[in-house]
């Protein structure tokens, strides 16, 4: 068994670290698995919570050809040590489509211990070279990224699917949904993959299939990033998320080329975040129904 050099995955930038501990010397997960990397966490001025989403990236095409890694990536497991407990704990992780076998391979799996501002935690590792492994790393897309699901959650597209037309549903409902023709898939959103909307002015959408009764309160929460928002002399702006429809109503999600992110119910009641955005920027976007008071709000564009 060998330590194989480590991966750095910096969140923030920083000028100063502490290190918190790895795994002791002698202490290894698996004597199947030959060599491993040291994940070093880095924060920056600010903590990182526990099940904060990380990634590191390596060279996956040398290990392979180099015969130190399946082809398949089943030996490509990612470990944590707990110190507290003095025990190894298997994480799921996911690779972004497209990346495996490749010199820049991303690899995603979420914290299991919050670390302190300006700090180094190395108590994680990918562990690798099992040329006989036979069995699947774990690799459920709740336990990778944010948020999980929970007893209220209807639909949750994490959008990793990278390639297709297919939109995969992981809250457990099966609503998985098409692409319309001219979308696609691109992995330059802050967690790897994301599907693209052309910019274009046409009525084609991706409808939740969850209808909500008029009583019913709800939340939409999604990642977006606008990179052209010049959308021609026909139209001033452009619906990208239609998610529920009742009662004659279309709840719906625009941007426009005002700089503006709203909600809209047939824009009857149009609601827009304070601010206005900044193309080629990935911001947080909630829209909130409150059937008390028959309104809904815009907000965390960030």
């Amino acid at each position: 068994m060998r330590r194989a050099g480590f991966v750095l995955f910096t969140i923030l930038s920083l000028t100063s670290v502490v290190s918190e501990a790895s795994a002791p010397a002698g202490q290894w997960w698996n004597g199947l698995y030959g060599l491993r990397k040291e994940i070093a966490v880095t924060t920056g001025a600010s903590a990182v919570q526990i099940g904060h989403t990380v990634g590191f990236t390596q060279d996956t095409a040398s290990l392979i050809s180099g015969s130190q890694l399946r082809s398949d990536g089943k030996d490509w497991r990612v470990v944590w040590w707990n110190s507290g407990s003095s025990t190894w704990v298997e994480l799921d992780r996911h690779v972004t489509y497209g990346t495996w076998n490749t010199a820049s391979t991303k690899t995603w799996f979420k914290l299991k211990a919050a670390i302190s501002a300006s700090s180094t935690d190395t108590n994680y590792y990918v562990y690798y070279n099992y040329a006989s492994e036979s069995t699947t790393p774990p690799q459920a897309l709740t336990n990778v990224y944010n948020p999980p699901t929970d007893a209220n959650t209807e639909v949750l597209w994490y959008a990793k699917d990278g390639t297709g037309t297919t939109l995969t549903d992981s809250s457990g409902n099966a609503r998985h949904r098409t692409l319309p023709s001219g979308w696609g898939w691109s992995s330059s959103s802050n967690y790897g993959t994301g599907f693209t909307m052309p910019n274009e002015n046409s009525d084609k959408r991706v409808d939740s299939g969850f209808t909500p009764g008029v009583e019913q309160d709800w939340t939409v929460e999604m990642w977006v990033k606008i990179t052209d928002n010049d959308f021609g002399a026909d139209t001033n702006d452009a619906t990208f998320w239609h998610t529920w429809r009742w009662g004659g109503f279309t709840q719906g999600v625009t941007w426009s080329d005002s700089s503006r992110i709203y909600s809209d119910m047939n824009c009857g009641n149009c609601r827009s975040p304070n601010t206005g955005y900044s193309l080629n920027t990935t911001y947080h976007l909630a829209v909130t129904y409150d059937s008390t008071t028959n309104d809904f709000t815009v907000g965390g564009l960030r």
